[in-house]
């Protein structure tokens, strides 16, 4: 099994030339990663298109990023945000269900300052009461990325979350350049559920 990210060119335009370069290099599986970064909707048409282009291409989707929003986060203390971004996630969850993974990949920073940090994570538990009842009538779990500064926030999310539903997809390249990733991944080891392979050597 060999798998891509399929935004390796670019995360915006039209996916369907770059799944063909992936299946012709050999690939069969990816890492779907298109808008990650922003407030971007998939209708159930497009995500019908994606199904039937995968399939001519015979690829399959390991896991899916979802978006944490451009404006709109999941994790603001402002509701309307808040909202908007819930249902971002939301949407990604649906895709993930539809493309046939039980996966999705999501970032959580850690709060901005230390005075924000009750609002913060009052409105991701509010986020995740609701998202994960909707993941698990999926068969998706949620898988929060490494960052650069953000072990103390995912450690925090592992205590409060059961692994059935919650675990870490580790990303190397942010360990790198955070400093202390290997020491990060070691003790997260068990809640593993994800991986995001790359050349970045912190450099």
């Amino acid at each position: 099994m060999l798998a891509i990210n399929a935004d390796y060119i670019n995360s915006y335009g039209n996916p369907e030339p770059r799944l063909w370069q992936i299946a012709d290099a050999g690939f069969s599986q990816i890492h779907w990663c298109h808008h990650f970064g922003s407030d971007y909707i998939y209708s159930d048409d497009e995500i019908d298109q994606i199904t039937r282009w995968l399939r001519s291409c015979q690829l399959t989707v390991n896991d899916l990023h979802a978006s944490a929003g451009e404006r709109n986060h999941y994790y603001a203390a402002n509701e309307d945000i808040r909202l908007a971004g819930l249902e971002l996630v939301k949407n990604r969850i649906h895709m993930a269900h539809r493309l046939g993974t039980d996966v999705i990949v999501l970032h959580l920073p850690k709060p901005d300052e230390a005075d924000k940090s009750i609002a913060f994570w009052e409105a991701v538990h509010r986020s995740m009461d609701e998202l994960l009842p909707f993941a698990r009538e999926r068969g998706i779990r949620i898988a929060f990325e490494n960052l650069l500064d953000n072990h103390r926030t995912l450690h925090n999310v592992m205590a409060t979350y059961d692994p059935s539903d919650v675990g870490i997809c580790y990303d190397p390249g942010h360990g790198n350049m955070a400093g202390d990733g290997l020491d990060f991944a070691e003790a997260v080891k068990d809640r593993l559920i994800a991986f995001l392979l790359n050349d970045n050597d912190s450099a």
